[in-house]
């Protein structure tokens, strides 16, 4: 498949890339402001990492919530970062 029919179609499953790019950064904005609220610093760039990667996803459920390719990411995602944090956590990282 062709780059430009490859974008057609993912823009026919989630919606424009602009539309989703400014559904993550608000999302990650109200994050962002949450974690400093309670903490009084900023979240560090691997943490950020760890939100952006499932953001664009529900970004794009937002648009298609039914798709089920999306929520097995999420999955992935979160099976990678929580696999991450035992590792730290067994190594005394964390």
């Amino acid at each position: 498949m062709e780059t430009k029919e490859l974008l057609e179609t993912r823009g026919e499953i989630y919606g424009d890339y602009i539309g989703n790019v400014h559904t993550r950064l608000d999302l990650m904005e109200t994050i962002e402001k949450r974690y400093n609220s309670v903490h009084n610093d900023i979240m560090g760039p691997l943490e950020w990492m760890f939100f952006w990667d499932i953001l664009a996803k529900l970004a794009r459920l937002a648009v298609t919530p039914t798709h089920v390719d999306s929520w097995k990411d999420i999955i992935g995602y979160s099976t990678l970062v929580l696999t991450h944090l035992e590792k730290e956590k067994e190594e005394n990282i964390i």
